[in-house]
């Protein structure tokens, strides 16, 4: 078993004194009573609460990648080669190892059967059992990757401006038989590659499968798998891209240069009163429309894209951001910050729980 934190909810009953013939002055109950009552209404004005501060102990691997699963699994992936598959309802997890050498583990498929590690080349390892699936020796210089939003392929990004796609899906790469995998791995040239100019580190995948990323002077590109051939330039950002968010109409994004900007990606512009905004990284989901958080400042805040308006605002931990990511059902919200993870309710910004790495466990608070 894992050690847990769980802090129980207070709960308060509100005494009414009896009633006499005549009026009597409030007791010292009541006015108690009256207090704890007109304290909880300040509160709930006042918003969600700061996200604890629950990052592991310095020498923990730090977190690579941040995703979940189509069962509403949590899995994060780990500097050191391993990874983690967390129930967040259950408070339960475990910790497995993905190459058995320190090659970060930057994704994982929607259904858990695969792994990409970030080594020298790049491998797909088969999480059952360990097994290399695919070596990607076409990439000679990794910049980032992931899975494809239904499992069925793959894609790598690098740097100076190649964009690889596998559609091997991971039920087929899962069931290869192992005497088979030497057969197997000798055919693996990408099923597309796009050459284009410079590449930044951020890629987002979305439902349909088609994909937004960004040149290093800030294009902001628009592939779809249906026109492989064409990719279309959506804006230009001041800088190169550092986050993107997508609620199935409007695109938010983050640059290097700290700038926040909303985009409507099928009328190709800006939304204009984003043009001044400040932001260091976003997420948003199509189960949760029209909303978007950022964390900004040091603090972590859900926006509406129609106008900007603020929902809530909570305070952040101090430390490095590592990653934000919606649950399938946008129900829940993941902020890794110096890699501790913070579930967090989308609607209110309260805290749900906080969970960390310790060794080959997870620790919930």
């Amino acid at each position: 078993m894992n050690r847990t934190w769980i802090a129980a909810g207070a709960a308060m009953a509100l005494l009414v004194a009896g009633c006499s013939t005549s009026q009597t002055a409030q007791t010292d109950g009541e006015a108690v009573a009256d207090k704890s009552a007109t304290d909880a209404q300040a509160s709930e004005q006042a918003g969600p609460a700061a996200l604890p501060d629950f990052a592991p102990a310095a020498d923990t691997p730090a977190v690579e990648s941040l995703s979940w699963g189509d069962d509403g699994s949590l899995r994060l992936g780990f500097a050191d080669g391993k990874w983690a598959k967390i129930d967040p309802k259950a408070q339960d997890a475990s910790v497995g190892e993905v190459t058995g050498t320190p090659a970060g583990v930057v994704a994982v498929s929607p259904g858990a059967k695969l792994a990409l590690a970030a080594s020298n080349p790049p491998v797909v390892v088969r999480l059952r059992d360990g097994q290399t699936v695919l070596r990607l020796s076409t990439v000679s210089d990794f910049a980032t990757g992931g899975f494809l939003s239904d499992g069925e392929g793959l894609f790598v990004v690098e740097p100076h401006g190649k964009l690889h796609v596998w559609r091997q899906g991971e039920t087929d790469l899962d069931r290869v038989a192992t005497r088979d995998l030497k057969k197997f791995m000798a055919r693996q040239s990408p099923d597309f590659t796009a050459n284009l100019s410079s590449l930044s580190t951020e890629a987002l995948v979305t439902e349909t499968n088609a994909m937004i990323l960004a040149t290093a002077s800030g294009k902001v590109l628009h592939w779809k798998p249906s026109k492989p051939g064409e990719i279309a330039t959506v804006v230009k950002l001041p800088t190169a891209a550092r986050s993107f968010g997508f609620d199935g109409r409007y695109v938010a994004a983050t640059a290097t240069d700290g700038s926040l900007r909303a985009i409507s990606l099928f009328e190709n512009s800006f939304l204009s009163w984003s043009m001044k905004e400040r932001g260091e990284m976003v997420a948003a989901s199509p189960k949760l429309q029209d909303k978007f958080v950022v964390a900004d400042a040091g603090s972590l805040a859900l926006r509406g894209f129609a106008d900007g308006a603020t929902d809530w605002k909570a305070a952040l931990p101090e430390g490095e951001l590592c990653g934000l990511a919606f649950s399938p059902q946008a129900d829940t919200l993941a902020v890794c910050v110096d890699s501790g993870v913070v579930l967090v309710e989308p609607q209110t910004g309260k805290t749900r729980a906080a969970l960390r790495r310790s060794g080959d466990a997870i620790e919930w608070r």
